[in-house]
């Protein structure tokens, strides 16, 4: 408030008896009136760059919070007993990788945990060939004790 007071009363005429000591009255008043325009349009301008930087910044408060409970939610539905709802979970999980490159490492970790602690019951070492002889140069078997995963053995 202060400074408004100070840009509408003091700034014009000092700024005008520095730029033009002996302009006739008439003209002093509409120059300074020109002045305190200038000065109250710059005013708004800078309260307008201020309020456009909270407003982003509360934007994106609220989209990281957004994630956050996304993938609260996505780990929630991994623990689920129906495949289907788990699924959902593990394509939940890249959307979100998709969307946040800063949460791509704790998603692999999560997702990584997942596999381990509900790997296939039987290695694949032990399950039967693939029946479709066009794919099987694409079959292959891990290497015993090394992880594809991320996060280690």
């Amino acid at each position: 408030m202060v400074l408004v007071a100070f840009v509408t009363v003091v700034a014009p005429r000092y700024l005008l008896s520095w730029d033009a000591p002996s302009t006739p009255v008439a003209d002093r008043a509409k120059a300074v009136n020109d002045i305190r325009t200038t000065l109250l349009q710059g005013l708004a301008g800078v309260a307008l760059l201020i309020g456009a930087y909270f407003t982003w910044r509360q934007l994106d408060v609220s989209r990281q919070g957004q994630i956050t409970q996304r993938f609260t939610a996505a780990v929630e539905q991994l623990g689920s007993t129906s495949p289907e709802v788990r699924i959902g979970a593990i394509y939940a999980l890249e959307r979100i990788a998709h969307d946040s490159p800063d949460d791509r490492g704790p998603i692999a970790e999560v997702l990584c945990s997942f596999v381990k602690r509900n790997g296939l019951a039987v290695p694949l070492s032990e399950r039967p060939a693939p029946r479709d002889e066009a794919h099987k140069a694409n079959w292959h078997v891990p290497t015993a004790g090394k992880s594809r995963c991320p996060c280690g053995p």
